[in-house]
């Protein structure tokens, strides 16, 4: 490789950091946003449930999804995967939701969006305390 070809690389791997790493501060927005989202979901969910509405409003969704897939088309966004992503959005809030629903404890809520892995983890914390205790 000659010395200007190494030089050409060498900066675009640098204007590629520096792209990367504007992307991913952009990719931490999308996710606080999307935990203030979740939350207030949840918020939403006592009104629901004091109202006896379900958690699932298909004409909301409907109206969400159509909003959104107008708004991409109006910047040029591939609209049908907008819709798609948006469902995902809204399906884990509904998930949210329901997971509070179906909370036996009092006061308190399932952390949402815990996993197998995380029951399982805590699952042999707990095993490895009791056998210290004895």
């Amino acid at each position: 490789m000659s010395v200007k070809a190494k030089i050409q690389q060498d900066r675009a791997k640098l204007k590629l950091a520096e792209l990367r790493q504007k992307i991913d501060a952009i990719d931490k927005q999308i996710l606080t946003l999307l935990q203030k989202r979740i939350r207030l979901a949840l918020r939403a969910n006592p009104i629901k449930e004091k109202a006896e509405l379900a958690v699932r409003d298909f004409s909301r969704e409907a109206a969400i999804l159509e909003n959104k897939m107008h708004e991409a088309a109006r910047k040029n966004l591939p609209a049908l995967e907008i819709k798609a992503i948006f469902q995902k959005i809204i399906g884990v809030c509904r998930r949210a939701q329901m997971s509070a629903r179906k909370s036996p404890t009092v006061g308190k809520r399932p952390r949402f969006g815990a996993t197998k892995a995380t029951k399982a983890t805590k699952a042999t914390k707990a095993t490895k305390a009791t056998k210290t205790e004895k």
